[in-house]
């Protein structure tokens, strides 16, 4: 497959190593970068309850944690395919809330 872009791959820096099949579901953090068409055929392929947001220019798949989120679903959803790096400052988290977002990374938001 190499560095050639899929529908399902999204597009790999060159130092990145070889994407499997799989890697669009698989949280990594070793170069992925998703455009917004990349995330459009993401959330086609996972469902369209696919929650996605972009904080500090990483992508996250937030959709097994909206209904824990402790402001509610509403408030992630309020987001989808969003930039939500302000409002995430504004409101402040925790460490262990930061620290946990590392489980939903996709990796890293191209324009």
């Amino acid at each position: 497959m190499g560095n050639q872009q899929t529908a399902e791959s999204p597009e790999k820096t060159p130092e990145s190593p070889e994407q499997t099949e799989d890697s669009p579901e698989q949280p990594t953090t070793d170069g992925t970068f998703w455009t917004m068409v990349d995330l459009e055929k993401y959330i086609r392929k996972k469902g369209l309850d696919t929650l996605i947001v972009i904080i500090h220019g990483k992508v996250y798949d937030v959709t097994e944690f909206k209904d824990e989120h402790p402001g509610g679903p509403e408030i992630l959803q309020g987001y989808h395919l969003k930039d939500a790096s302000d409002e995430f400052e504004e409101i402040g988290h925790t460490r262990g809330a930061i620290e946990m977002m590392d489980d939903y990374l996709l990796g890293y938001f191209k324009k």
